[in-house]
């Protein structure tokens, strides 16, 4: 009896798409080769400094409606992925909370219209909150938010914890890792990689602002963010705050741990933390909840997160290489949707999001 040949694929770049490439891979059976510049365990890239929400209605203010039907498509795939890598903690489906301060109004009316404009929800999906209900479902917010919506059916997951399960399912079950090494898509036929050409049946190039040369038009937007330490603060879901100018955000982590952030500043520069973002994300969480004030500054993070001119993710297929890029700020919303999208194209030759936009 002939041996039944498994198929191959190399995964250049570890950031959170190339895991997710290289968790499907091994649960679908390919020999998967994984190709990271960095350490693998020490990941800095910008999965890790997202605050990982995953909000299908939230993010549809400024986006498509599209966002709406990839993003609920990720939540129910989420689940299965934390299952593969043996993650029993770390993503939770607690819902979202969106609130403003009464001369903010117009930015929570605007966030409603636009909102309802756009997606035909059903009263279990969007919930609107008096005080007495808010003070119910998160009671050290600040007791002078009159109103609130509650989108009940959003997640957030913590990256650190991702990131560290990943990591050991990865080296656990890949077949080859290349770590502290560059690597690129020669002629999108091989990969090259110290000095050494690499040949597979399909190459996936996951690189983030690195494929620059590869993808026209990627450039990178800088995001910051702060992590907190508040024994006094407990929340149970990431909180928005609707502001004029910017929605600050604030998701709670184990051990009353919180990432707080909004920034998204055209640029490419990787240095640390603006006294000007630093301002605006501490001021913000006090208003939120006035015990932040006897928070502790853990840690700041800046990173520079891939996106096209619309916004919009982007497959490309170039021979045997297939390029997934340009996830923004919903990385963690779109993971799963573009993964399972990508080996359609495997498998196909085509894909509802490769149709829509190539």
């Amino acid at each position: 009896m002939n041996e039944i040949k498994m198929k191959s694929i190399g995964i250049i770049g570890a950031g959170l798409m190339g895991r997710v490439v290289a968790i499907n891979a091994i649960n679908n059976g390919y020999q998967t080769t994984l190709f990271e510049k960095k350490d693998l365990s020490i990941l800095d890239s910008a999965s890790r400094t997202a605050a990982g929400m995953i909000s299908p209605i939230a993010e549809v203010e400024n986006e498509s409606p599209k966002f709406y039907e990839w993003g609920k498509y990720s939540l129910s795939r989420w689940s299965d992925i934390c299952s593969q890598i043996n993650m029993k903690d770390g993503f939770y489906r607690n819902g979202s909370l969106l609130v403003s301060f009464k001369q903010d109004q117009a930015s929570f009316d605007d966030f409603d219209r636009e909102v309802n404009s756009k997606l035909q929800l059903s009263k279990d999906e969007f919930l609107y909150l008096n005080s007495t209900d808010l003070s119910n479902i998160e009671p050290q917010l600040n007791s002078e938010f009159s109103n609130g919506i509650f989108l009940p059916n959003e997640a957030h997951i913590c990256c650190d914890t991702f990131i560290q399960h990943s990591t050991t399912f990865l080296k656990n079950n890949l077949y080859n890792l290349f770590e502290k090494v560059e690597a690129y898509s020669e002629n999108d036929e091989y990969i090259h990689c110290a000095g050494q050409n690499f040949n597979f049946d399909w190459i996936v190039d996951c690189r983030g602002l690195a494929a620059q040369n590869n993808i026209e038009n990627l450039h990178g937007i800088r995001g910051e963010t702060i992590h907190l330490h508040c024994k006094d603060v407990c929340l149970n879901r990431p909180v928005r705050l609707m502001h004029p100018r910017y929605q600050i955000y604030i998701v709670p982590r184990k051990d009353h741990k919180f990432v707080i952030g909004a920034t998204s500043i055209i640029s490419e520069d990787f240095s640390n933390i603006s006294v000007q973002s630093t301002l605006e994300l501490l001021s913000a969480a006090y208003s939120v909840s006035p015990s932040f004030a006897e928070a502790r500054i853990l840690e700041a993070r800046v990173n520079c997160r891939p996106t096209l001119s619309h916004h919009m993710p982007t497959i490309q297929r170039r021979h045997q290489t297939i390029y997934v890029n340009g996830l923004y700020r919903h990385g963690y919303l779109l993971a799963p949707f573009l993964g399972d999208q990508l080996f359609d194209i495997i498998r196909t030759g085509t894909s509802k999001l490769y149709e829509n936009y190539h």
